[in-house]
C-alpha cells in the first residue's frame, strides 16, 4: 500500500484543497478513479522491450496496491487501433481499449497516432474518451522516443493534465516505483 499512499498524498495535496473537502471522505470509487488518473504515465525510451518489462512491473505494483482490478497489461500499437476506414477505426479502437479495462493499456510508439487521420480518430474516439470518464479505466501508458513524444504532446496539450512526468526506463527494475519523481 506504499505506492497507493504516495499517490493519495500527491493527489490529496492538490485536489482535496481544490475540492474544499477531505479526500478520505470521498466515496471509494471516486478516490479509486482519482488514483488511477494519477497513474497514467509516459515512458520515453528507445528500448521497447525494457519499456514493456517495466510496464509489466508497474502493472503488478498497481494491482498489488488495489489501483487496478487485474494484473493484465495490454500492449497495443497504432496498427492494433486503426483500420482502413474511419468508422472501422473508431469501432476497433474502442473495442481494443474496452478489452484493457480493469488493467493497464500500454500504447507503444504512441506518437504515431498523431501521424494520420486514422491514428487521430483512434486517439480521439477511444483513448481521449477514457481520460474524460469518471473512472479513468484502464490506466494508460504512452511509450515512444523522447523527441517524438514531445511533438505528440505539443499536438495534444490536454494530455499533459492526465499523464505524470516522463519516466525513462533504462533497464528493467524490481523497484521502479521509488524512481518516479512525481510520486515522491
Amino acid at each position: 500500500m506504499k505506492f497507493m499512499s504516495r499517490l493519495l498524498s500527491v493527489f490529496r495535496s492538490a485536489s482535496a484543497e481544490e475540492a474544499g473537502q477531505d479526500f478520505d471522505k470521498w466515496p471509494d470509487e471516486v478516490r479509486a478513479s482519482a488514483v488511477r488518473r494519477c497513474s497514467h504515465m509516459t515512458f520515453a525510451t528507445q528500448d521497447e522491450e525494457t519499456a514493456i518489462a517495466t510496464a509489466q512491473e508497474y502493472t503488478a505494483q498497481l494491482y498489488r496496491d488495489g489501483v487496478v482490478k487485474t494484473p493484465k497489461l495490454t500492449v497495443l500499437g497504432k496498427e492494433d487501433l486503426t483500420a482502413k476506414y474511419t468508422d472501422h477505426t473508431v469501432l476497433k479502437a474502442r473495442h481494443k481499449v474496452e478489452s484493457a479495462k480493469g488493467g493497464v493499456l500500454f500504447i507503444k510508439d504512441a506518437y504515431k497516432l498523431a501521424e494520420d487521420q486514422y491514428g487521430r480518430y483512434a486517439l480521439n474516439s477511444a483513448v481521449l474518451e477514457i481520460l474524460g470518464t469518471v473512472d479513468n479505466d484502464p490506466v494508460i501508458i504512452f511509450s515512444g522516443q523522447e523527441s517524438e513524444m514531445k511533438d505528440f504532446y505539443s499536438q495534444y496539450p490536454k494530455l499533459t493534465e492526465y499523464f505524470t512526468p516522463k519516466y525513462i526506463p533504462q533497464q528493467s527494475s524490481r523497484s521502479i516505483i521509488p524512481k518516479h519523481a512525481a510520486l515522491s
